[in-house]
């Protein structure tokens, strides 16, 4: 949120620009960080497929999230709810706490 120009330079839709490597390097970085943040979460290796497929969910939703909130396209409804009470549903539906054995 603090960054808006540097993100749509990260994610943004530039089929009709050359690719610039920093800026890929950059996007696999952060993805890199929610994979991690994801295989500790589970305790299980980065490589593992489970990791894979619930870190691009978790990274789908906050990308979606983050342009419809950029481009003034959420609801009015949306819009007014509680962000951090939203990405914390997010993060518990996609990341749900473990229990304990």
């Amino acid at each position: 949120q603090a960054e808006p120009g540097v993100f749509r330079l990260m994610f943004g839709m530039n089929a009709d620009k050359e690719p610039d490597c920093e800026l890929e390097a950059a996007g696999e970085t952060a993805n890199g960080l929610v994979e991690r943040v994801v295989a500790e979460h589970f305790g299980n290796a980065l490589d593992e497929g489970e990791v894979k497929l619930r870190a691009y969910a978790l990274w789908c939703v906050v990308h979606g999230h983050s342009f419809l909130k950029m481009d003034s396209k959420l609801p009015e409804k949306v819009a007014q709810m509680d962000e951090m009470a939203l990405l914390h549903l997010i993060g518990t539906a996609i990341l749900p706490r473990q229990v304990e054995d």
